[in-house]
């Protein structure tokens, strides 16, 4: 049997082996016992991938969010305009109120 898959001692139950489950790995990788937290596991899977991301990718992902930003911006700015249209909106009609008003 594998060396990797066979790592935790297996016992004999009425006769039977029973060999405890572990999730494999590649092979240069220790493996990881399924009674380990899922944080746990998560977090090691995360750093290892943090340190595989190409450069190219940092930098497409960092553009990305210039990119996400500068639209915030003009997004707040079209939003600004539409609260100013409506200011102008309301007071011209207080206007053509008041003109029908004193008619």
């Amino acid at each position: 049997m594998d060396e990797r898959a066979h790592h935790l001692s297996s016992q004999f139950v009425k006769g039977v082996e029973v060999v405890p489950f572990i999730e494999l790995l590649p092979e240069d990788e220790e493996p990881v016992d399924v009674q380990q937290s899922s944080e746990e596991r998560t977090r090691r899977r995360n750093t290892r991938w943090k340190c595989d991301v190409p450069q190219d990718m940092e930098a497409g992902a960092e553009s990305t969010t210039v990119k996400i930003q500068e639209l915030q911006v003009h997004i707040e700015k079209i939003q600004n305009q539409q609260v100013e249209d409506g200011r102008d909106m309301s007071k011209q009609q207080k206007t053509t109120e008041r003109y029908h008003t004193e008619r």
